[in-house]
């Protein structure tokens, strides 16, 4: 799973330690659980809002850099659904289908920015 926000999960995991401690705390109330769950979720928001940013100012750069990371995560799905843990298994449809979409979502992106 690091691969698919590898760029962003590089900070995340340098700062995971001491911002987990700071805000989350030992707090089990639903606070304490949605900020565990932004605290996982950052890196990939983070590169998806930089993706969205390059795919504006630079179509070539933000679709080839889209294209890899949408081959990350198909990649990664089909480690995990075919991996020899058969409890991990299910978790890699999610992240299939999820590249699965990218792709979908930058080819729709492509065709209608284009001048017919």
């Amino acid at each position: 799973m690091l691969l698919t926000a590898f760029p962003a999960s590089v900070p995340g995991l340098l700062v995971d330690s001491w911002l987990y401690s700071a805000l989350i705390d030992n707090d089990v109330s639903l606070a304490g659980v949605v900020r565990d769950y932004v605290l996982l979720a950052w890196p990939g928001a983070a590169l998806a809002a930089f993706l969205a940013f390059l795919l504006v100012r630079r179509p070539a750069a933000g679709r080839v850099l889209g294209l890899l990371l949408a081959g990350c995560v198909i990649l990664t799905g089909v480690a995990i659904t075919f991996d020899e843990w058969a409890p991990r298994r299910p978790y890699g449809w999610p992240f299939f289908l999820c590249g699965i979409v990218m792709l979908v979502g930058l080819f729709a992106g492509r065709s209608a920015g284009e001048p017919r």
